[in-house]
């Protein structure tokens, strides 16, 4: 066992144990029970992640191929069904088991899991809310009022809920021109008659056990067939005999319950010759299209899709642009623990790439294909890729499984011709004289390794190379700080259960003096909470108040910019190419590249004479020098820029947040009066605080006050803000068209050779000039809406925290108590009545703290 498994196997346990020692917690008051109730979410939640392998989910369109290529990459044709129109309405669990190698792939068993009733509860809410949005964005003008924050489920007996509202809405819609709603309405009238029959199967508590069944029922329990087919007239609801878990499901009960399946799980012996993953078990999930215009459909992938280790999106590689696809991207982000880990999780597959035209003449590099206007299909692909995962080509395939199915001879699938599948093996022959050209043009773009692979075998083994070793690499390590994340939390949450279940300390009624002391911090300390409350309010517009020099913020991250931009070497780079003073354009010998970096010999006419004119051109740029010749050559050193510029604004941010602290504490504010008899009184605090609650509590709610009266509290969260969503995650505004050719490109030269000379070389430094100073705008347009979402992170985290300080300041009542608390002081006479809870707590099982790349929100 690796460490891997080993450490999910000491999780889980710790979440068995957290289930067990919240049982003998008293139920103490609603906070305590509130608290208790969270934590046992917590461990349910982490107990769940311990039970699941690093899974990779396969995601796209309906008609993208993505289930061929799990059936052709899992060596198993025909295990899930095929066709060119929706097929599969669940999602399906392929749990791939290493096996010795030499074997063949093997079926093993298979289950189907249950929706919870109350999941069952928020997917009608999901189908209603989806009927009343489109009626309200449309003004369709019909009658909602019934539907809204209407509940149909009765999560105490399912099978008694109330669905009449529905069916009125359903009567009403249901001979209308409307199919969209009249399909939604549908969904939910075949979620009542599923309830009907499967309201015993569903768990009551989170994820309840699976039910085996035979995998002759596969097909049954996965594919939609005539099920999403509207009747003339709305379907009554029908008497029928329930089933139960005792009863077994056959093909019929999969069926009548089909729209309250959550996943089918099924079991693969997977020999490693066939495919390694380095001997872990490892999960492809099949998910029903997007597109396929099914809420349920849309509710199993947003509540299923973020538990993902990794996304594998599939594309319709002659149709990559769709609004469907950047969907499933937005979905990762919810419900994870770790958004850092998200630029990691995506690969891309696309499929049907022969389709896709090949090409004549080639380009020269893979930039300029993309970039080319003549050949849109593959600029679109190589964009839509390069957006989903932000920029990294190297996790992109190329695959066709049509030709995949050619080359090991299997026959055409569904409704396939043997043409179509000849066709498309075929035309790899094309596409490899491409991959040659770029092989010697361009050989370490990683289109060109993607090409190789394709001509290959149509892409199968390169998408398996490229899928273990992402899987065993940056998806195992999302998956174990996924793990680790759910941990941490409930380890936070058992903290909070923990606090309020330890023995009270007693304690004698307090000196007048003391009591004087006390009354005057409480108020002082209110008043600092109302004084820091005002403050906030402005602490976004930090940006434009000026400093002690005089400087804003936005002034110093202007001349950052500037400085930035004008330090580029492609400047110089780019002048040493003019003559007279002019970016060269004029018309060239067609027979010498001047572009081109000089080979041996090519400078030895030049003798000794290194005094030439600077301004001539300067052929021998070197590797990565070149002129700027297109839009696209600022891009890198623009990112480039822009990330430096991101440490700036932290560092003058910082700088600001600490004067604006010292200020805020200033002789005479109420934060400076409050901090002055915080330090005075603070052991006083805490010892009479002891009257009110257990030790670790007293420890926490005088750390907070302490944070309250602290100059440097703005500053110091600062980076813990930063950590939970980082400069990256703000998309970059670019101010440059994509691709487009300056006006000294050599292309341009032969359109503008009758121009004077004169006129060029003012008019080319001028473009020059502007373009800079467009490039520099551009850089402090972007860092400056970074730095004002930072401010505005920052102010709502610290509006939260201050919510947490007012609580924590003792209220009129609790500070009687602290007064005039009666009793001896002396050890608590009642025992700790959660002692298993606080050994479950030192247990040194416990992940450390996270990290930045292990965030637990």
């Amino acid at each position: 066992m690796d460490q891997y498994h080993q450490e999910r196997d000491e999780l889980r346990r710790l979440a068995e144990r957290a289930l067990t020692a919240l049982t003998a917690v008293p139920p103490g008051g609603p906070g305590q029970r509130r608290a208790a109730d969270r934590a046992r979410a917590a461990a349910r939640l982490l107990h769940a992640a311990a039970q699941r392998h690093p899974s990779l989910a396969l995601a796209g369109g309906y008609a993208a191929g993505k289930t061929l290529l799990i059936c052709l990459l899992t060596g198993l044709p025909g295990l899930l069904a095929v066709s060119r129109v929706q097929t599969t309405g669940n999602l399906t669990a392929l749990r791939l088991h290493p096996a010795p190698a030499g074997g063949e792939p093997a079926l093993g068993t298979a289950s189907v899991s249950y929706l919870p009733a109350e999941a069952v509860a928020d997917l009608a809410r999901f189908v209603l809310d989806g009927i009343v949005d489109v009626v309200r964005r449309r003004g369709l003008g019909y009658d909602i009022t019934g539907l809204v924050d209407h509940q149909p489920v009765n999560l105490a007996e399912p099978a008694r809920s109330d669905w009449s509202r529905v069916e009125e809405f359903c009567r009403r819609i249901w001979h209308s021109d409307n199919i969209e709603l009249r399909h939604w309405g549908h969904e939910l009238l075949q979620l009542r008659d599923a309830l009907a029959v499967g309201a015993e199967l569903l768990p009551r508590t989170h994820l309840g056990p699976p039910v085996a069944i035979s995998t002759d029922l596969l097909r049954a329990a996965t594919e939609i067939g005539d099920s999403r087919a509207l009747p003339a007239q709305v379907p009554p609801a029908r008497p029928v005999l329930p089933v139960t878990p005792d009863t077994g499901l056959d093909a019929a009960a999969l069926r009548a319950t089909f729209p309250l399946i959550r996943q089918i799980a099924i079991d693969v012996r997977l020999p490693t010759d066939v495919w390694d993953f380095g001997g872990r078990t490892v999960e492809l999930l099949d998910f029903p299209g997007l597109d396929s215009g099914s809420l349920r459909d849309r509710f199993l992938v947003e509540r299923e899709l973020p538990r993902a280790s990794a996304v594998l999106i599939v594309l319709q590689a002659d149709r990559a642009v769709n609004d469907h696809v950047s969907a499933f991207h937005s979905m990762l982000e919810q419900g994870r623990f770790l958004r850092s880990g998200l630029a990691d999780s995506v690969l891309v597959a696309a499929n049907r790439f022969d389709l896709v035209p090949v090409p004549d003449p080639v380009p020269d590099t893979v930039a300029d294909y993309a970039a080319s206007p003549v050949h849109e299909t593959f600029a679109a692909l190589h964009r839509t890729a390069g957006l989903l995962t932000r920029g990294r080509h190297d996790r992109v395939a190329l695959t066709s499984a049509l030709a995949a199915t050619a080359v090991r001879g299997q026959a055409p699938w569904g409704e396939t011709s043997a043409a179509e599948q000849r066709r498309a093996a075929d035309g790899r022959a094309g596409w490899q004289r491409v991959r040659q050209h770029l092989a010697a043009t361009d050989p370490h773009h990683p289109v060109t390794a993607a090409l190789g692979a394709y001509c290959a075998d149509g892409g199968l083994v390169g998408l398996r190379a490229l899928i273990a070793d992402h899987m065993g690499g940056a998806g195992l390590r999302i998956w174990r700080a996924e793990l680790r994340a759910a941990a941490r939390a409930l380890r936070a949450a058992l903290g909070e259960v923990a606090l309020g279940t330890a023995p009270r300390a007693a304690a004698p009624s307090a000196a007048p003096a003391e009591q004087a002391a006390l009354t005057e911090l409480r108020a002082a300390l209110r008043a600092a909470t109302t004084d820091l409350g005002h403050r906030l309010e402005t602490l976004p517009l930090l940006a434009q108040l000026p400093a002690a020099d005089g400087t804003t913020l936005e002034q110093a991250l202007l001349d950052a910019a500037a400085r930035e931009v004008h330090g580029w070497e492609i400047w110089l780079d780019t002048l040493r190419h003019g003559s007279t003073g002019r970016i060269r354009i004029e018309a060239q010998d067609t027979s010498v590249d001047h572009w081109a970096t000089p080979g041996p010999g090519d400078l030895e006419d030049e003798g000794d004479d290194d005094w030439d004119d600077w301004r001539g051109p300067t052929r021998d740029t070197g590797p990565g020098r070149r002129p700027a010749l297109t839009t696209q050559d600022f891009h890198e050193q623009y990112l480039a820029s822009l990330t430096t510029l991101d440490d700036a604004t932290g560092t003058l941010l910082t700088a600001a947040l600490k004067e604006w602290g010292l200020g805020s504490h200033a002789t005479g504010t109420p934060l400076a009066r409050a901090a002055e008899l915080f330090a005075a009184g603070r052991s006083l605090l805490a010892a009479r605080l002891a009257v009110l609650d257990p030790p670790a509590l007293v420890t926490h709610r005088v750390r907070m006050l302490g944070q309250l009266v602290d100059p440097g509290l703005a500053a110091a969260r600062l980076d813990k803000v930063a950590a939970r969503r980082p400069a990256t995650a703000e998309p970059v505004h670019y101010p440059l068209a994509a691709a487009q050719a300056l006006p000294w490109h050599p292309a341009l030269a032969p359109r503008l050779a009758d121009q004077a000379a004169e006129d060029l070389v003012r008019t080319d430094l001028e473009r020059l000039l502007r373009l800079r100073r467009d490039l520099v705008r551009g850089l402090h347009h972007d860092a400056c809406r970074r730095l004002h979402a930072r401010l505005a992170a920052l102010t709502a985290d610290l509006l939260r925290g201050l919510k947490a300080i007012e609580a924590g300041l003792p209220t009129g009542g609790e500070l009687e108590r602290m007064l005039h608390a009666a009793g001896p002081a002396g050890p608590a006479a009642d025992p700790d009545p959660a002692a298993d809870l606080h050994t479950l707590l030192d247990d040194p099982s416990w992940p450390d703290p996270g990290t930045e790349d292990e965030d637990p929100r």
